[in-house]
């Protein structure tokens, strides 16, 4: 078993932070390859905070715990970053650290994340945790599919799906999801409105099913200032669906201009 919570891409001077999506694997590297692509400009601490905490024996309540978690590193194990990005349940990690007045003003992207769990993403993370619970993670695999497609793609009836053979890692697996989806289900950073200096950039897949443009106008309605960049074709998983646009938008978002 070989599971690791943090690993960083290039040697460049802007340093950034990076937190994943949601995932019981542990395989934190390959949704990332692309960050390759600027390797020699930046430097990416790509850090699986719920990782972290089930390898040390520790539990969350709420997403805000993962973000005092990764503020407790600062000046340790990373440096204090220049942008931040997070997917999916790592955006919600992003969100909590504008909450602190060091990371207020820094630039943040967003993707395919919620700024609160509105009742239908709590019916959702909820029918989610009681299929991890009553089940298996793998049978997650199965009804997340479902949510994370490209909408024409739907009805689904038949997707892969992986199966943890080794028990000490389906051990870890399980806390791992079931701790997660409790504390995206409890996600609300609406007090976001009440912060003046924000600078968050939010990516959309056009055809994502799960994060909608319900909770695009929900998420401008507590942060006007936010700046939406819809992905072409792409449902939940950006960074592999849409290369060119992954490319394209974090040199803008990164203010790398035009270099390669």
């Amino acid at each position: 078993m070989n599971r690791r919570w943090i690993n960083i891409i290039g040697n460049g001077t802007k340093k950034i932070w990076v937190f994943p999506r949601m995932d019981y694997r542990g395989d934190i590297v390959s949704e990332f390859a692309i960050f390759n692509e600027f390797c020699d400009k930046a430097q990416f601490y790509i850090m699986d905070l719920p990782e972290k905490m089930i390898q040390e024996s520790k539990t969350w309540d709420l997403i805000a715990d993962l973000a005092k978690e990764v503020i407790g590193l600062v000046g340790t194990d990373i440096p204090h970053p220049d942008y931040i990005i997070g997917l999916s349940m790592g955006g919600m990690i992003a969100q909590e650290l504008l909450f602190y007045k060091e990371f207020e003003s820094i630039p943040v992207l967003v993707i395919s994340s919620n700024i609160w769990a509105n009742v239908k993403l709590k019916a959702i993370f909820s029918s989610w945790l009681l299929v991890v619970k009553y089940f298996n993670v793998s049978a997650f695999d199965l009804v997340l599919s479902s949510w994370i497609c490209v909408s024409s793609k739907l009805p689904i009836d038949n997707t892969e799906y992986f199966e943890c053979v080794d028990e000490e890692e389906k051990k870890l697996a399980t806390k791992k999801i079931l701790l997660s989806l409790n504390s995206v289900a409890r996600h609300d950073a609406r007090k976001l409105r009440e912060l003046n200096k924000l600078n968050v950039t939010l990516w959309r897949g056009e055809k994502s099913v799960l994060i909608s443009q319900t909770e695009e106008d929900e998420f401008v309605k507590y942060v006007p200032s936010l700046k939406i960049i819809h992905a072409p074709e792409c449902g939940m998983r950006i960074l592999s669906e849409n290369k060119k646009f992954v490319c394209d938008n974090l040199r803008e978002f990164i203010q790398l201009g035009d270099e390669k």
